[in-house]
């Protein structure tokens, strides 16, 4: 499985091209799967609730697995006991056989990534930021070195070059 973030600042538009790519690539047939890093002090809220692992839950399961005859599961948890690393979280994955695994946040993780990058990120700078393989950027390109930097307002380019230098190189 490839394994590639999007990551950058609060409000630097991480979920949006998450969105994008994620339709892009399977548009062209991979089987795509995320994590997504909560960095918000309020809970998580499902999105929505089956009410049968519902009344588990309220009975007083701290977790409810449902898995259909359309081979869906959706797997709901109280808090865990302890902290879960990302590789822990990324292993949930194994038995499922997915192409690409796109992260978004876990900014100082050790895996490739895209830095998703504001006008007022730029002072900034990538230095403190490792495995960064490529930028978004709002405005021109001014990024010097060898990491290429894209366009936020032409994504068609940078998921040309996902394709190419990420899924088609195997690099991960």
């Amino acid at each position: 499985m490839i394994i590639h973030q999007i990551t950058g600042f609060t409000n630097s538009g991480k979920t949006t091209i998450m969105t994008e790519l994620i339709a892009y690539l399977s548009d062209l047939g991979y089987r795509v799967c995320t994590i997504k890093h909560h960095g918000h002090t309020d809970s998580l809220k499902p999105e929505y609730e089956p009410k049968d692992s519902m009344k588990h839950r309220n009975a007083g399961a701290k977790a409810s697995l449902v898995y259909s005859d359309q081979n869906e599961l959706q797997l709901i948890a109280d808090q865990t006991p302890e902290k879960l690393t990302l590789e822990q979280l990324i292993s949930l994955y194994s038995v499922f056989h997915f192409d690409i695994l796109l992260i978004e946040g876990y900014k100082h993780a050790g895996y490739p990534k895209t830095f998703v990058m504001r006008d007022q990120d730029r002072k900034t700078g990538l230095s403190d930021f490792k495995h960064v393989k490529a930028t978004i950027s709002q405005g021109p390109a001014e990024q010097p070195g060898t990491t290429p930097v894209f366009q936020r307002d032409r994504l068609d380019e940078y998921f040309e070059w996902f394709l190419k230098s990420i899924v088609k190189e195997g690099s991960s």
